[in-house]
């Protein structure tokens, strides 16, 4: 399967009034809003459009190695390291190597189902079970995702028979879990264990990881991305799908915040 076609050009907002729209076109930024803010709002398309203009822009995946290319060189989010206070910051074109590094990595591990998933065209599910707070177990996501797998969240505060639970109802076939959860029992799911050292070095490239991953069966604007799940306070923890849309969708909700120049809400926010 081809990369996605990368498209940087700025999108003026005379030329995509055609784009239908699907929430309330009176949300527009303050009039008294600087010119950034307002240039924000018009980033990749109408801002209340039901798509992006750039019809490439269909999924995280795309969104991130469009960020890539598009702001090369510069800093996408710090990141704690070392004594507390103390940050490094990251760009977005390593951030989108970094993770096409992750994706070829839990490839090698994965390599059978992923091939049973194209066999049968059924999207493999793929559990994440750590702290959720550190810059690998964020970038392990989008290593995930870039491979087509529906990856399940798993908060680590849940109690054993909630996670065995989740793991049945979502049809996990492996749990990727840190350190400090790998000795967690999981039913004989099979468990391998997170990078949790991230590979700057460039291992493949766009199109390579492309070739190993699901293949895009269907309407990708509809495929699924991530499950998260209630708290289980009424009974055993509920499993709440996203997909490409509804998080491509929300990456854009920042511009409902007039106050603030958020320059990275468009990929930021999601994740």
């Amino acid at each position: 399967m081809a990369a996605f076609p990368i498209e940087t050009s700025p999108v003026e907002p005379t030329s995509v009034k055609h784009i239908p729209i699907c929430s309330d076109p009176s949300v527009v930024p303050l009039d008294g809003a600087s010119k950034a803010n307002k240039t924000l709002w018009w980033l990749h398309g109408h801002p209340h459009s039901k798509r992006y203009a750039n019809p490439s822009l269909v999924s995280l995946t795309a969104l991130v190695r469009h960020d890539g290319l598009t702001y090369r060189g510069q800093s996408g989010f710090l990141y704690p390291v070392g004594p507390e206070g103390v940050y490094e910051a990251m760009t977005w074109d390593d951030f989108d190597s970094i993770t096409e590094n992750l994706a070829a990595l839990y490839a090698q591990n994965l390599r059978e189902e992923l091939k049973d998933a194209n066999r049968t065209q059924r999207q493999p599910t793929v559990a994440l079970l750590g702290g959720g707070n550190s810059v690998e177990y964020f970038c392990t996501q989008l290593g995930l995702i870039k491979l087509g797998i529906r990856v399940l969240l798993l908060a680590e505060s849940n109690p054993i028979n909630a996670l065995h639970h989740l793991l049945d109802s979502c049809d996990v076939s492996v749990v990727i879990t840190d350190t400090k959860n790998a000795e967690i029992e999981l039913q004989q799911v099979r468990k391998i264990k997170m990078v949790e050292s991230l590979p700057r070095e460039f291992i493949v490239s766009s199109a390579e990881v492309d070739y190993i991953r699901f293949q895009d069966f269907g309407d990708v604007w509809e495929r699924h991305t991530f499950i998260i799940h209630s708290s289980g306070s009424t009974g055993l923890p509920k499993p709440i799908i996203h997909t490409n849309r509804s998080m491509m969708l929300i990456a854009r909700m920042y511009r409902l915040f007039q106050d603030f120049e958020v320059k990275n809400w468009f990929l930021l926010f999601p994740l």
